[in-house]
């Protein structure tokens, strides 16, 4: 009973949230449920960019995000000792490999 009380808490919260008008506290709340590794919520909520993406077939993620700071609060994300390639690139699969063997 109590286990049930707790998720439906927790859930009803995550609702308040995904319903809110304020992107900049969705933000936010996707990044803290990004830190505590509930990357289930923090998804959905860093989904919200996309219907501000006005582009279609190939482009530059930069120039999205630098059109979208002209009317948006656009911020960093320190990934400092992070695992990360481009695998966007052939040559870069082989190396994203063996970082993740």
């Amino acid at each position: 009973m109590i286990l049930v009380l707790l998720f439906s808490s927790c859930s009803n919260k995550f609702s308040k949230i995904v319903k809110s008008k304020d992107f900049e506290y969705k933000h936010k709340m996707a990044d803290k449920y990004y830190e505590a590794k509930n990357y289930n919520y923090a998804q959905q909520l860093y989904e919200d960019i996309f219907p501000f993406i006005k582009k279609r077939g190939k482009f530059s993620i930069v120039d999205v995000y630098l059109e979208l700071a002209l009317t948006h609060r656009i911020l960093g994300f320190d990934h400092t000792g992070s695992k990360l390639v481009d695998v966007g690139r052939t040559e870069s699969i082989a190396v994203a490999e063996k970082l993740f063997q």
